[in-house]
């Protein structure tokens, strides 16, 4: 997930003796100062998926952040700010002539920093997680300092509370999980052939737009302590892969 704006780096994997290359599809970006504030800063990070989907995440990166700022509302309500960035270059990619959004789409988590305030804002399963400082409790290693994972988004899984009833109700079908550890899957028809895509929430995908996969984010906020000490934003690769 190593990678400028403005290089797609290609990764090998290896299929039988062949090599094949396989395009990174992840962006990630930082932006500080941002918002003509030095006390201010967005971090986020995009995973592209679909054919194409490398395109819907790099003009996620840049247009996300180019219009929350300027938005009406950035200084007065930033949970709106966001949720009509998201929807608003989620639409606009229609218009993007190297975007085929209609197949292709990528999460989006992007955390606003403010001050000691995080605003966290996720469309996807994308994740951002918190290290916090603590000591060990009663036990073997009492007092011993440690560093305690808080998540401050939730991936919108298909099958996930709130999303699978979303889904359902505008027509679509939710495949549960084939096994531990893999995601349930949204499709077009019941008989679970045609899309099958691995979250409720995205930018892009425009073809299950219709049956209940949004753009709109879920907003979370978080008040930073002196007890937090770094915050790791990363996709899904890294949360279901990497132990």
């Amino acid at each position: 997930d190593d990678e400028s704006d403005d290089d797609v780096q290609g990764a090998a994997k290896t299929a039988g003796d062949q090599t094949v290359a396989k395009i990174n599809q992840d962006r990630g970006g930082v932006a500080f100062p941002y918002g003509n504030c030095p006390r201010t800063a967005l971090f986020a990070a995009y995973d592209g998926h679909g054919d194409g989907g490398e395109h819907v995440a790099q003009y996620a990166l840049h247009e996300v952040q180019r219009r929350l700022e300027v938005h009406p509302h950035f200084s007065s309500d930033v949970a709106k700010a966001f949720r009509d960035t998201f929807v608003e270059v989620d639409r606009d990619l229609a218009a993007v002539p190297e975007v085929e959004p209609l197949y292709a789409g990528a999460t989006a988590n992007v955390v606003l920093l403010r001050e000691t305030a995080l605003t966290i804002a996720n469309a996807g399963d994308s994740r951002a997680v918190l290290a916090r400082r603590r000591r060990a409790g009663p036990g073997p290693g009492e007092g011993k300092q440690m560093r305690l994972a808080m998540d401050l988004s939730v991936d919108q899984n298909p099958d996930s509370p709130g999303e699978q009833e979303r889904i359902e109700g505008a027509g679509g079908f939710v495949s549960p999980p084939p096994e531990p550890g893999l995601s349930a899957r949204v499709w077009l028809d019941p008989e679970y052939t045609q899309i099958g895509l691995a979250m409720g929430r995205s930018i892009g995908d425009h073809a299950v737009k219709p049956v209940g996969v949004i753009a709109e984010p879920e907003i979370t906020t978080h008040e930073l302590t002196g007890e937090d000490e770094f915050m790791i934003i990363a996709t899904d690769g890294v949360w279901e892969f990497i132990t």
